[in-house]
């Protein structure tokens, strides 16, 4: 009976000992198990916010990025804008001379264009005056006179060139 209470205790021993291995065990293969999925977690959040971060700083980037294109075509078109503006400054600048140089002219053949319509009126109006002159003496005189001397035909272009005068005043 010893022998078999001995025995007993002993195979209850082991088995109480196999079940107390086998459950530390199970609790470290838990908490290996535990730790690998904790592990795994942080790792896939780590590499969440990395994604978040490099889609931030991506973004970051492309609206620098959008910006530096921005301001360097509004400096291109500043550019051209100002030169296209000097041009017409120019350009706006030649017409205004040469419309000053046509106006010019313009008034200068008006000028003359009146000096040479007063100069042929006085010379109609002497060969007017001469003819009616020259058609009084020859009434006044009855018809074809004899030849005037020269001295007399000088003092009738002076008489002449008077009557000019007074009726051009």
């Amino acid at each position: 009976i010893g022998l078999l209470h001995r025995t007993r205790r002993r195979c209850t021993n082991r088995g109480v000992l196999r079940r107390t291995w086998q459950a530390w065990r199970a609790g470290i293969a838990a908490e290996a198990a535990e730790r690998v999925a904790t592990q795994l977690t942080c790792q896939l959040r780590r590499d969440r916010v990395k994604g978040f971060i490099f889609a931030a700083w991506r973004w970051n980037a492309q609206q620098t990025w959008k910006e530096r294109l921005t301001a360097h075509e509004r400096a291109v078109a500043s550019t051209v804008h100002s030169k296209l503006v000097e041009q017409m400054e120019q350009h706006r600048a030649s017409m205004t001379t040469t419309m000053e140089q046509l106006r010019t002219q313009l008034a200068e053949e008006q000028r003359q264009r009146a000096y040479l319509q007063e100069n042929l009126k006085k010379v109609f109006m002497r060969g007017v005056c001469a003819l009616n002159f020259e058609a009084m003496s020859l009434l006044a005189d009855g018809g074809i006179a004899a030849a005037s001397t020269p001295e007399e035909e000088k003092e009738q272009q002076q008489r002449e060139n008077q009557q000019q005068q007074q009726q051009q005043q």
